[in-house]
């Protein structure tokens, strides 16, 4: 079969064979290790260790064009292409539909590694390896490892493949978690890190159902203290712990669509069971589970999952000292302080890294909510690091990450191409911003407010356009902000740095003092609550430029006054049932309002297309003359 433009059709699907890396092997190394072996981080030895994994692409002659891709909690090595045949569509890997010839992670550009993690059951070491001082399997007697150890074993791996730097470390879930732990334990190796549905420790949540996952297995009788035969093993437990973490994977909104309460028909249960479909679903994934996973290495690497602490791993201050200066009279300042000692270890930990971040969450995700993806967000922003958040829309739940492969494919292109993109012009035209108007004239005025080398945020950054003349024209670094995930994708494509979010929820959740100016282009009238949004950009910049169309121009004013009906113009091209305008405002009211709330006009542009317009400014009718405004300012106390 020529692969070069064969498309396989099976029953109503079709598979693209020429993007597709083929047929694959699964390969195993012997890592190279010092005399006395692999010394985990809890002070054990592994005296040999070997990593199963598969490649795909070509490495660079000079080892620079690699991304590794780490494997959730029960994957393994086979992220991509098929085993044995192309016919054989049960052995199609993963995240097959991520991978491969001008797939998202593109291995015509990159030379892709996916590895199993040590201590599972998937051809790397792990409890059913042989321990080779006794000769049989290790079972409850292998070491304890970390998702440090599973990181480590993947360097050595590279080491191993000539692999130098990796231009990007991609994970979701528990990879998400050995991709945040590369960016900080080996910070020069890694370009850029991309966590998807992560977090940097788990909640207590998450915690407890793990614990209830193992605790089924350990009371299975079976499990005989690890010391179970091949094939006799906790099923019984095994499964529960399966269904457990599964439930876990899903949403509310995804099992009423998927289950509601429907019930099997002319089914007669055990008592106490149900004829509920959903109760068949978990029967069914606990049984599949069973047939592929081995019960140790689930307790292994669930403990290693639930240790993961980048905040204890990498922070600095100590906790009893932080403690003992904090104020301490009651539950809640005891509670608050250890909330935020939590928060300036994490702060210590990021510091050390060195890569551009990608953080997706998803908004249906109730095991690592968006809340906790933002976390990381919010420490790397604080730290002026290089970091882009996007929230996909997903009915999905935490399984989304392998399911929204339309959305997490346009995110990550994005991502990992040039400042130049691989997107063609069309992709990435600047859509219209709320006003309908970004004249090069307004964006040299813009440009002329900000102290070149400024941090900047633009809100309701649309593509990028702005933002990116401002890095390029005045050398400046920072972020945007948009609600709208094309915008961000856009963005992302011009090589910027930008968070998804809505202009307030989004404000609230970032710190004070992070950037030297924030910048509200032609969006006040367009947002719920134009108050808050000023007190919150002058909250987290040191100053403001806000630019806005004037309601009260000489043109609304005739439009109304000679057809009664509300107005269009250049400026404000929207009908009245249609426009994104919640707020019409004039440039009067503007300047009313920040002498009434403490707010100084350090600089103000009123700007007019039209001759009458420029000669009515020019004659001191700005309110009548000017169709918008540019206006920098401050809190008062900041003024200078």
């Amino acid at each position: 079969m020529d692969i070069a433009d064969a498309t396989w059709v099976k029953g109503t699907s079709t598979y693209d064979i020429s993007r597709s890396v083929g047929v694959v092997e699964t390969r195993v190394s012997k890592l190279s290790l010092p005399s006395e072996g692999f010394k985990t981080e809890s002070g054990e030895f592994l005296p040999e260790v070997e990593v199963c994994y598969e490649t795909y692409g070509t490495l660079a002659l000079d080892g620079r064009n690699a991304i590794l891709i780490t494997t959730p909690l029960t994957a393994n090595a086979h992220v991509a292409g098929f085993h044995g045949s192309f016919e054989n569509r049960g052995s199609k890997g993963w995240w097959d539909d991520m991978v491969g010839p001008g797939k998202t992670v593109d291995t015509n550009r990159w030379f892709v590694v996916c590895a199993s993690m040590l201590g599972g059951c998937s051809g790397t070491t792990g409890p059913i390896s042989l321990n080779p001082s006794t000769g049989v399997a290790w079972g409850y007697d292998f070491p304890d490892v970390t998702i440090g150890d599973m990181v480590e074993v993947q360097r050595l791996l590279l080491d191993q493949l000539g692999v130098v730097s990796l231009f990007a470390v991609i994970g979701g879930s528990m990879g998400g978690m050995q991709a945040l732990e590369w960016s900080l334990r080996h910070p020069c190796r890694v370009e850029r890190c991309v966590c998807v549905a992560a977090a940097p420790s788990l909640s207590a949540q998450a915690l407890a159902f793990d614990i209830l996952g193992r605790n089924a297995i350990l009371n299975d009788k079976e499990w005989a203290q690890g010391k179970y035969l091949p094939g006799v093993g906790p099923a019984e437990g095994l499964s529960l712990a399966r269904k457990i973490a599964h439930i876990t994977y899903l949403s509310a909104e995804g099992m009423a669509g998927k289950f509601g309460r429907r019930q099997r028909e002319n089914d007669d249960p055990e008592r106490f069971h149900t004829a509920f479909e959903v109760e068949k679903y978990l029967d069914h994934q606990g049984t599949k589970f069973v047939q592929r996973f081995d019960a140790n290495a689930y307790l292994f690497i669930t403990q290693a999952m639930d240790g993961f602490d980048l905040a204890g791993s990498y922070g600095q201050t100590d906790e009893l000292d932080y403690l003992t200066m904090a104020d301490l009279a009651d539950e809640s300042s005891r509670s608050s302080a250890k909330q935020a000692l939590a928060k300036i270890r994490l702060q210590e930990a990021f510091a050390r890294s060195q890569c551009q971040f990608l953080v997706v969450a998803l908004s249906s995700d109730w095991l690592f909510p968006a809340s906790e993806s933002w976390r990381v967000a919010e420490v790397l922003v604080q730290l002026g690091k290089s970091v882009s958040f996007c929230e996909l829309s997903s009915p999905h739940g935490h399984d989304g990450f392998l399911l929204e492969v339309d959305q997490l494919d346009r995110v990550l292109s994005a991502f990992l191409s040039t400042p130049e993109g691989t997107l063609s012009p069309s992709q990435r035209r600047e859509p219209p911003s709320p006003s309908g108007i970004e004249t090069s004239q307004d964006k040299a005025i813009i440009a002329s407010m900000i102290r070149p080398g400024s941090r900047v945020l633009d809100i309701g950054c649309g593509e990028g356009a702005l933002l990116d003349h401002l890095v390029h024209t005045r050398g400046c670094t920072g972020e945007g902000l948009d609600i709208d995930l094309s915008a961000v994708i856009g963005t992302l494509a011009r090589g910027l740095s930008v968070l998804q979010g809505d202009a307030v929820q989004a404000l609230s959740r970032l710190p004070d003092g992070a950037w030297d100016h924030v910048v509200l282009n032609q969006t006040l009238q367009a947002v719920e609550r134009p108050p808050e949004v000023l007190r919150e950009i002058l909250r987290v910049g040191r100053e403001a430029i806000v630019s806005f169309p004037n309601f009260a121009v000489w043109k609304c004013r005739l439009e109304i006054l000679l057809s009664g009906r509300m107005p269009k113009t250049r400026d404000l091209p929207f009908e009245w049932y249609e426009t994104p305008n919640l707020h019409p405002f004039t440039l009067k009211d503007f300047r009313t309002y920040c002498g009434e709330n403490g707010i100084e006009i350090l600089e103000i542009h009123e700007l007019s297309d039209s001759w009458l317009g420029k000669l009515l400014v020019g004659l001191g009718f700005r309110n009548l003359g000017a169709d918008r405004a540019i206006v920098r300012i401050a809190r008062k106390k900041y003024a200078s």
